[in-house]
C-alpha cells in the first residue's frame, strides 16, 4: 500500500510537471545556433575583449552583427577569413559549421558604456547572430563589480578577477550585460530566486522591491501560467531607463525610489518575462507585446482600483492628441516607441485592442486563449497571427475580420448617437428610437448603450457595421438620457465633450506662440524652444483664436476676454490650457513664470504631465496638477434637448448637391403640393446631370405597371397628352401635374431615365381598406416581402394617422399601416431592381418626406436589401429639426404653384358621369350656372366618365380660358360654358401630403 502511495505521488508529480512547467525540452530541440562567449571587461580602459565560438546547425543561414567591434581573428570551419565591417552572412551547409571569433571594443556611450562607474552593455557588444540562439556566457570583471545577465543560474569564480558564468537553457536574442558596485539582496520563493541589485544609496528599497516581485509573479502565474525562468532581479541603472530582459529588469537610479515605479512600472516589466522576453516578438511582423503588457499590467492595476474606464479614456485622449494623420500607421506596423505618437499607437491602441478582444470573447475565453498562446509559443518568435490562431483554436471561432480591422487600418472609428423620436405608449411606457452613426471606414462593433428614464435604467449592446444603425427600446417612465460607451470599452474617436483640453493636446499639435513684447522672450526661451520642436511658431504679431485653426500659447499676458477661462493659481511657473471657445477642436494655453531657471527645472517633467489641464511648480517641484473635467460617453438628452445652428454656415444648394453627388441613392423628401420644393429638386437634378453624373429619377407618383409609358415619353415616342392619359396620372395621383412638369420636361430633354416606383393603386387601396389578408394569391405575388420590425416607424405612422383620422377615409390604423408598408417595400424593391440592372447608374428619388424621414420607410428597406450607400435630403420640413431626420435639409423660398384650372365643385363619381354635390360660392362653376344635382358627362366634347377625365381636360387650361361642359339636368343635356378661371386661384394654405 505504501509503495502504491509513493508511485501515485510520483505519477502526480510527473503530471504536474507536464501540465504546468514550461516546455523547455521542446525549446531545446529547436534548431538554433549555440554561442559560447568568454569576455573580459576592463572598465578603466572602457574595453571589452573576448572570444566567441558559434556552432551553426546544418542547413541554416545566419547573419552576424559585428558593428562597433574590432575583429582580431575570424575562423570558419578551420579557415581564417576577413569579415565585413558590420554584418556578415554565413551561408548554410549540409553539415554543422563552426566559427571562432576573437574581438575587442571600446564603449563610451549608450547603448554600450564601459566605465569605472558602471558597465551597461545593452547593444551589440559582442559577435551575435540575428535572431534566437543558445548563449553560454562567461565574463570576467575587476573585483568590486557585480555582474548580471539573463540566466537561471549564476556561478561566480573568485580570483584576481571575478568570473561570472550565466547559465541560460533557453534560446534568446543577444543578451545584455550589466555590472556595477552593487549590493545584492536575494531570497527564495518556491523554486524561484528573487533578487535586487542596488547601489548603496538605495539599499533601503530592497525589502519593498522583493515583496513586490513576489506578489507580482504570483499574480501573473495564476493569470497566465508558470513564470518561465528560475530567477528574477530588479537591477539599478546609473542611467534613467526602464528596460525588460529575460529574468531581470533595468531601472534608473532616480526612478527606483518613486512609489509609482514600484507599484506600476515594475509589474509591467516583470510581465514582459512572459510576453516579449518569454514569448519573443517577431519584429518584422509587428510588436504586439507592448499593447498586451500595457493591458495586463498598467490597465489591470487601474481596473483593480475601479479606474479602468478612466485609464482607457486617457489612452484615447493621448491617441487623439498625438496621432496626427501624418504620424499615424497601422497597429501591426508598430515596432517600438519612437515618440508620443508611436507610443499612443503601440501601447495605447494595442491595449485597447486586447480590451475589445476580451469584451468580445468574455473573460473566461480571453484568459484561456492567452494561456494557450503562452504555452504554444514560449521561447519562440510569435506574431499577431499566432495570437489570432491561439484564440481561434481556444474559442472555435473566426477572428480574421476583427484582427484585420484593428491591425491593418489607421485611425479609429468615429461614432455618434442621435435621438430619433420619443413616443409615449400605454401604461407609462415610452418607445425610445435611437440611431448610431459611423463615419467611413466602417467597423464591425458591438456598441454598449445605457438608456436612463425617471424610473429605470436599461443597458443594451448594438452590433453595427455600416453608416447607421437604428435601435428601438421600450422603457418605463419618461426617458431622460442615453449614453453610448460611457466606460470606453471601444477604441474610438472622442467627441468634443469627452475630449478635455489637456496638456497632451498642446504638445501633440502645432500652433502659435504669442508674447506681449520682446522683453519677456529671454525668460521663456526654453519653453519656446520646447514648443518650437513640436511645430509651434513664435509670432511677432498678436494672434486671435478666431483668426487661426491651430493652438495658441500666450506668454505672460492674456487677452482680456480670455482671462475668465483660467483659474487663479500659485507657483513660480504655471502652464494652463483651456478649450478655444471660438474653435473647440483647438486649445488656448497660458504660461507665466518668474524666471528662466524655474522653466529649466520643470521642463523635463512637462511631457509626462500631459494628462492634466494645467500644472504649477515651485523650484522645479510640481505643486498643482489640475485634473480635467469631461463628459463620460456620448450623451444625448431624451427629455428636453435644444439645438441650433450658425446661420453663417448655411450651405448653398450647389455645395449640398456636390456633397451627395457620389451617393448611389439620393432621396429628396418633399411635400407634394409645394412648388418651390419641386424646383429645388430640379436644381439638384440639373447640377448632377451637368456634372456628368449618370442619374435616373425614381418617382413615387408613377406606378410600376406604367414603366413602359415613362420609357416611351422620355424616348419621344408619345406626346405629353398621351403620356398623362396612358400613365393614368390624373386617376392615380391627385396633385397638380404642373408641379412635376418642369422635372419631367428636363428629363425628357436630356434623356434621363424615369423609373416608376410605386405599387398599383388597386392593391394599396385594397390593403388600406381591408388589410393584407384581403389580397388574393395573385395580388400578393405582385408585392415584396413585408418587414414590420421598425417599432418607431409604426408609432410615427400612428401619430400621422391620428392627426388625420377624422378627415380620412381609412378608419383602421392597422390597414393604414400595412398600406404604408406596401408602398415602402415596393418602392424600395423598385429602386434596388433598377440599380442592379443598371449598376453604372445613380438614382435621385422624388418621394413624400414621410417615406424617408429618419430613414424609416424606404431607406431602411433598401439597406435591408444590401443597398446602404444613400443620403436623405428633406425639403422644407415642418417638424423641429433633429439630426436623425435626414442628412441635409433645404428651405427653398416659397413659390406660387403653377395655375391649375378648377370648376369649384364637389363631385361624386357615378356610372353615367360626375354628380355635382356642391357648388362653391364665387367660383367659375357658380358664375356659369352649374347646379347641385347636375351630372357632368362631357367637357370640351370629350366624354367624362371619371374625375381623371375632367382633370385631363382642365390640365391644359390657362386663367383666361374656358371649358364647354355638358351636364344632365332633369333628364336633359345642357351645355354650359364655364370660365374664365383667373379668379379661382386664391392664395389659401393647403395641407401637404407627407404620408
Amino acid at each position: 500500500m505504501k509503495k502504491f502511495a509513493k508511485n501515485l505521488k510520483f505519477l502526480m508529480l510527473i503530471f504536474w510537471l507536464v501540465l504546468f512547467v514550461p516546455n523547455i525540452c521542446q525549446s531545446e530541440s529547436l534548431n538554433y545556433p549555440s554561442i559560447l562567449l568568454e569576455a573580459s571587461i576592463r572598465p578603466e580602459k572602457n574595453l571589452v575583449e573576448g572570444r566567441a565560438e558559434i556552432k551553426i546547425p546544418p542547413d541554416q543561414d545566419i547573419s552576424l552583427n559585428l558593428s562597433g567591434l574590432k575583429i582580431k581573428r575570424f575562423i570558419i570551419d578551420g579557415k581564417r577569413l576577413t569579415p565585413s565591417e558590420k554584418f556578415t552572412n554565413i551561408s548554410s551547409s549540409d553539415s554543422p559549421r563552426h566559427l571562432k571569433i576573437k574581438f575587442s571594443a571600446r564603449f563610451t556611450s549608450l547603448p554600450n558604456i564601459i566605465s569605472e562607474r558602471a558597465v551597461v552593455l545593452t547593444g551589440n557588444w559582442f559577435p551575435a547572430v540575428d535572431g534566437l540562439a543558445y548563449y553560454d556566457l562567461k565574463v570576467s570583471l575587476p573585483k568590486g563589480f557585480v555582474a548580471i545577465a539573463p540566466g537561471d543560474e549564476i556561478k561566480i569564480k573568485s580570483g584576481r578577477k571575478n568570473t561570472y558564468h550565466f547559465i541560460f537553457r533557453y534560446p534568446q536574442e543577444r543578451p545584455p550585460l550589466i555590472a556595477g558596485p552593487y549590493f545584492v539582496y536575494q531570497e527564495q520563493s518556491k523554486n524561484l530566486t528573487l533578487a535586487v541589485y542596488l547601489f548603496e544609496e538605495n539599499n533601503s528599497l530592497a525589502r519593498a522591491y522583493l515583496d513586490k516581485i513576489k506578489e507580482t509573479i504570483n499574480e501573473y502565474e495564476t493569470l497566465i501560467g508558470p513564470y518561465p525562468y528560475r530567477r528574477f532581479a530588479v537591477v539599478e541603472n546609473v542611467f534613467q531607463t526602464g528596460y525588460a530582459f529575460p529574468s531581470f529588469t533595468l531601472i534608473g537610479s532616480r526612478l527606483l525610489p518613486l512609489p509609482f515605479i514600484r507599484e506600476t512600472s515594475l509589474p509591467h516589466e516583470i510581465l514582459h518575462n512572459w510576453f516579449g522576453c518569454g514569448v519573443y516578438v517577431n519584429w518584422p511582423k509587428g510588436n504586439w507585446s507592448e499593447g498586451l503588457v500595457t493591458y495586463l499590467a498598467d490597465h489591470r492595476l487601474a481596473e483593480k482600483k475601479g479606474e479602468g474606464a478612466l485609464y482607457r479614456h486617457r489612452l484615447l485622449v493621448n491617441y487623439q492628441s498625438y496621432v496626427t494623420p501624418e504620424k499615424d500607421f497601422p497597429l501591426q506596423m508598430f515596432v517600438g516607441r519612437k515618440d508620443r505618437a508611436s507610443q499612443a499607437i503601440g501601447y495605447g491602441k494595442g491595449a485597447l485592442f486586447f480590451h475589445m478582444l476580451r469584451q468580445k470573447l468574455g473573460d473566461k475565453a480571453f484568459f484561456a486563449g492567452l494561456k494557450r498562446f503562452y504555452r504554444g509559443n514560449l521561447f519562440k518568435y510569435a506574431s499577431w497571427e499566432d495570437i489570432k490562431e491561439a484564440f481561434e483554436k481556444e474559442t472555435n471561432s473566426q477572428l480574421k475580420s476583427f484582427f484585420n480591422e484593428w491591425l491593418e487600418r489607421t485611425g479609429l472609428p468615429k461614432l455618434n448617437l442621435v435621438k430619433e423620436r420619443i413616443i409615449p405608449l400605454k401604461n407609462g411606457e415610452y418607445l425610445v428610437a435611437l440611431r448610431i452613426t459611423q463615419e467611413k471606414p466602417y467597423y464591425q462593433l458591438t456598441v454598449p448603450i445605457e438608456v436612463v428614464s425617471q424610473k429605470e435604467k436599461k443597458f443594451i449592446k448594438a452590433n453595427i457595421s455600416g453608416p447607421q444603425t437604428r435601435l428601438d427600446l421600450k422603457i418605463k417612465g419618461k426617458p431622460v438620457e442615453a449614453i453610448l460607451d460611457q466606460d470606453y470599452d471601444l477604441a474610438r474617436r472622442l467627441t468634443e465633450p469627452e475630449y478635455p483640453p489637456v496638456l497632451a493636446r498642446l504638445f501633440g499639435k502645432k500652433g502659435f506662440i504669442v508674447a506681449p513684447n520682446q522683453m519677456v522672450l529671454h525668460r521663456y526661451k526654453l519653453l519656446i524652444s520646447f514648443l518650437e520642436k513640436r511645430g509651434y511658431i513664435l509670432s511677432s504679431n498678436f494672434v486671435s483664436p478666431d483668426e487661426v485653426a491651430e493652438n495658441i500659447v500666450y506668454l505672460e499676458t492674456l487677452p482680456e476676454k480670455f482671462r475668465g477661462l483660467f483659474p487663479q493659481t500659485r507657483g513660480s511657473f504655471c502652464l494652463l490650457t483651456s478649450e478655444n471657445p471660438e474653435n473647440p477642436s483647438q486649445i488656448i494655453a497660458f504660461a507665466r513664470t518668474t524666471s528662466i531657471l524655474e522653466i529649466k527645472k520643470v521642463l523635463p517633467k512637462l511631457e509626462h504631465l500631459g494628462r492634466y489641464q494645467g500644472i504649477c511648480s515651485n523650484n522645479g517641484v510640481v505643486i498643482d496638477k489640475i485634473e480635467p473635467g469631461f463628459k463620460k460617453g456620448i450623451k444625448v438628452k431624451l427629455d428636453f434637448d435644444i439645438k441650433g445652428l450658425a446661420l453663417k454656415d448655411l450651405n448653398s444648394i450647389e455645395s449640398i448637391a456636390r456633397a451627395v453627388s457620389l451617393k448611389k441613392v439620393i432621396f429628396l423628401g418633399e411635400r407634394h403640393d409645394r412648388y418651390e420644393q419641386h424646383l429645388a429638386q430640379l436644381e439638384i437634378i440639373k447640377w448632377l446631370h451637368e456634372q456628368g453624373r449618370p442619374i435616373a429619377i425614381g418617382l413615387e407618383m408613377f406606378q410600376r405597371p406604367f414603366q413602359q409609358v415613362l420609357d416611351d415619353y422620355i424616348a419621344g415616342r408619345i406626346s405629353e397628352e398621351e403620356f398623362l392619359k396612358k400613365s393614368e396620372y390624373f386617376k392615380r395621383w391627385r396633385f397638380n401635374w404642373k408641379l412635376y412638369k418642369p422635372i419631367i420636361d428636363y428629363a425628357r430633354e436630356n434623356k434621363i431615365p424615369l423609373v416608376a416606383l410605386n405599387a398599383p393603386k388597386e392593391i394599396t387601396d385594397k390593403v388600406a381598406r381591408e388589410g393584407l389578408k384581403a389580397l388574393s394569391p395573385e395580388e400578393k405575388a405582385r408585392i415584396p416581402e413585408i418587414n414590420r420590425e421598425n417599432l418607431a416607424y409604426r408609432e410615427f405612422l400612428r401619430f400621422v394617422f391620428e392627426q388625420h383620422e377624422n378627415s380620412g377615409k381609412i378608419k383602421n390604423f392597422e390597414t393604414f399601416y400595412e398600406a404604408q408598408l406596401v408602398w415602402d417595400e415596393t418602392m424600395a424593391q423598385s429602386i434596388v431592381n433598377y440599380l442592379e440592372k443598371h449598376p453604372d447608374k445613380q438614382m435621385v428619388v422624388l418621394v413624400g418626406s414621410g417615406h424617408v424621414i429618419y430613414g424609416y420607410g424606404i431607406p431602411s428597406r433598401i439597406a435591408r436589401r444590401g443597398l446602404k450607400d444613400y443620403t436623405i435630403i428633406l425639403l422644407g420640413p415642418e417638424e423641429t429639426l433633429n439630426p436623425a431626420m435626414a442628412d441635409y435639409v433645404l428651405f427653398p423660398e416659397p413659390k406660387e404653384a403653377p395655375f391649375e384650372a378648377k370648376l369649384g365643385v364637389l363631385i361624386e363619381e357615378k356610372t353615367n358621369g360626375l354628380l355635382i354635390k356642391k357648388v362653391f360660392p364665387g367660383t367659375p362653376a357658380e358664375k356659369a350656372g352649374l347646379k347641385e344635382g347636375d351630372i357632368i358627362i362631357k367637357a370640351d366634347k370629350q366624354d367624362i366618365k371619371e374625375l381623371a377625365d375632367l382633370k385631363a381636360v382642365l390640365a391644359g387650361k390657362k386663367p383666361d380660358d374656358d371649358v364647354l361642359v355638358a351636364v344632365l339636368r332633369k333628364g336633359k343635356v345642357v351645355n354650359i360654358k364655364v370660365g374664365p378661371f383667373k379668379m379661382e386661384n386664391k392664395k389659401t394654405k393647403k395641407k401637404g401630403h407627407a404620408k
